[in-house]
């Protein structure tokens, strides 16, 4: 986990935490890329996820998320809606429904629905082919 200057207590909270699957770093504060590039250098995670500031993950997100990926090996990015909490608790209007099915690599660059990073966890190896 990388905090990067967060004003709240997300440090604190997340270090109670810390174990042999979960490790947390501070950075200053230098935007969000900076913060995943940080994470990215320090982990050797096989799969990896992203929740950006002002976002919040559910508990079961990230079990149910590698569950998919661990079932599917053929699955490289596992991604899902995300929820308006500062309105209705809906899900967020401006992000496309994604297909659940017949994910060509048209398709992603055509509809984007991995649009918040912080919906999706992604393979390490899918991540490296990336850069």
């Amino acid at each position: 986990m990388v905090d990067h200057g967060s004003s709240d207590e997300t440090l604190e909270v997340a270090q109670r935490f810390i174990g042999p699957r979960l490790s947390v770093m501070a950075c200053r504060r230098q935007g969000v890329i900076a913060a995943r590039n940080a994470g990215l250098a320090e982990t050797d995670a096989d799969a990896l996820g992203f929740c950006d500031p002002g976002h919040i993950w559910k508990p079961e997100k990230l079990q149910k998320h590698l569950m998919q990926l661990c079932q599917n090996q053929q699955v490289g990015v596992s991604f899902a809606e995300l929820l308006d909490i500062e309105n209705t608790d809906q899900p967020d209007a401006a992000q496309p429904k994604p297909r659940r099915v017949n994910m060509t690599a048209t398709y992603v660059f055509r509809h984007n629905p991995l649009r918040h990073k912080s919906g999706s966890v992604i393979r390490r190896e899918v991540l490296k082919a990336l850069f």
